[in-house]
């Protein structure tokens, strides 16, 4: 990831493990929906306004020892995906536009 506001940095998650989260995030992004149909079973609504797509690993992902789900919230494009994982913790990732 990379960010310019409120501070330029550059994340990316490299070992074995999170190579799976930046795949899954790049199909999202991308649209690659046949991957995520692969390895996630989702529900997706949509409002007036915002649509939510929300994940969860199948038996046969390699995300699934350590992501219990993924759901992504947008209008246009993403504004926000939050990454749910086994051990507790939360992954909050907000986009706008500058």
């Amino acid at each position: 990831f990379f960010t310019k506001h409120p501070v330029e940095t550059t994340v990316s998650y490299n070992n074995r493990d999170y190579k799976q989260i930046n795949d899954v995030i790049l199909a999202i992004s991308n649209k690659k929906y046949s991957k995520l149909e692969k390895e996630f079973s989702f529900y997706y609504k949509k409002n007036n306004k915002e649509w939510i797509l929300g994940l969860k690993p199948k038996h046969t992902c390699p995300a699934k020892d350590y992501i219990s789900s993924i759901t992504v919230w947008g209008t246009n494009g993403i504004n926000k995906i939050e990454i749910n994982f086994k051990n507790g913790n939360i992954t909050k990732l907000w986009f706008s536009k500058i």
